[in-house]
């Protein structure tokens, strides 16, 4: 279901649990976009969209809050007028399912009318050229081999976006990660959230930082993501992704 980013928006909006649904209206129009708080104006049919200066992909009137009940969750703090778009941003990482890798393009997700095939597998198709070109230069070059046993297996869309939210950088991207963010990956941290200027959604810090209620976990589910995780590295050095054996 993470097939265009209209829908990966509107899918990940409900997961973080976002309040002003009445003021939902994901348009299928593209609107265009500045630099923080300068107004555009989108064309003569849609309003101008300001994004805000923290939240440049967000409305100025939605405020970002988190806590333990509701985990993290947007919420209007005055009335927005009824089909104003409210957010618009590129996925961090998206994905194209099991029963679409034949009429969707592999890197953009758009329908693909007269499909490109990769030219060392046949599980994925492109819609051009150059889109072809981008995904074998980044993630389709370690998930080729390894992206038919993803789908053979049966695991959900979620563990192939696992996948691609790593395969998608290189191997020294998240070493010095790693180095940056070793403390918060310690049970007993308790440091607060890195929190920047603005939040992009191609920063890999703010996937880091997303709720994820691992306390209210059930022992089953840490079990079951642990066999996953140790699946998915497999499938990781299978793919050649780390510069090492």
């Amino acid at each position: 279901y993470f097939l265009t980013k209209k829908h990966f928006c509107k899918k990940f909006w409900d997961k973080v649990g976002i309040i002003a649904y009445d003021f939902l209206n994901f348009s299928s129009k593209k609107v265009a976009v500045a630099e923080p708080g300068v107004p555009v104006q989108a064309n003569q049919e849609n309003k101008i969209f300001i994004g805000g200066k923290e939240y440049i992909a967000a409305h100025p009137r939605i405020v970002f809050e988190q806590n333990d009940f509701q985990g993290r969750f947007a919420k209007a703090v005055e009335d927005i007028e009824t089909g104003t778009i409210i957010v618009e941003e590129n996925a961090h990482s998206s994905v194209v399912d099991a029963l679409h890798i034949v009429t969707n393009c592999q890197y953009c997700s758009i329908s693909v009318d007269q499909p490109i095939a990769c030219p060392s597998c046949g599980n994925v198709v492109f819609c051009s050229t150059n889109c072809e070109r981008l995904a074998n230069k980044s993630f389709h070059k370690v998930e080729c081999l390894i992206q038919q046993s993803i789908f053979a297996s049966g695991a959900s869309v979620n563990c192939s976006l696992a996948m691609r939210i790593i395969s998608q950088r290189p191997f020294s991207f998240f070493k010095d990660k790693k180095n940056k963010l070793k403390d918060f990956l310690k049970d007993s941290c308790k440091k607060s959230i890195i929190k920047k200027k603005s939040y992009r959604s191609d920063d890999y810090d703010n996937v880091f930082f997303l709720c994820r209620n691992q306390l209210a976990r059930q022992k089953d589910e840490l079990v079951h993501y642990s066999c996953m995780a140790i699946y998915l590295l497999r499938l990781l050095k299978f793919g050649k992704y780390f510069p090492f054996e």
